[in-house]
């Protein structure tokens, strides 16, 4: 997804908000807004994927999947030993591991797509679908900005 594409936003957002007020307000079912939530994932991933250009990553590829490799067995330990645990070792902790997941090889959206896959094949539970978003989508910004100026700060003397 590049920056000056915002309205790849469009249905993720939409998503958030139509699930928080047709399950609160109107009193849906959580099936109903499970579908909605669904169709408008599937409708950022598919913008989203439309505009990657892949050719342009060629030269990169080994050294990508190096990277890929050492950050899937990082996020794995990391989210069974540590994660895991600390949450609490229940059916929420595991969604929001498989949540932890999806953020760390991706983005929101992608935390939002496992858990969705999880709650799909056992139960859906609202916590982290609450959580995931709020956390990847505003503090993750405001975090990611000071690490990112601390950083370039270091490097640049």
């Amino acid at each position: 997804m590049k920056k000056e594409d915002p309205h790849n936003l469009l249905p993720l957002s939409a998503g958030m908000t139509e699930t928080l007020l047709l399950q609160t307000v109107f009193s849906i079912l959580p099936c109903a807004v499970c579908l909605f939530w669904l169709i408008c994932l599937s409708m950022f991933l598919g913008m989203a994927m439309v505009s990657l250009k892949l050719w342009e990553l060629q030269s990169l590829a080994l050294p990508l999947v190096l990277i890929l490799l050492c950050q899937v067995v990082l996020l794995a330990l990391f989210a069974y030993f540590i994660a895991y645990w600390l949450l609490g070792r229940s059916y929420d902790a595991a969604v929001l591991v498989a949540g932890i997941c999806g953020f760390g090889l991706g983005a929101t959206p992608n935390a939002m797509a496992n858990m969705s896959a999880v709650c799909h094949k056992y139960c859906y539970t609202i916590k982290p679908f609450l959580l995931i978003p709020i956390v990847g989508g505003m503090f993750n910004d405001v975090i990611n900005t000071g690490i990112i100026t601390m950083f370039l700060n270091l490097v640049g003397g």
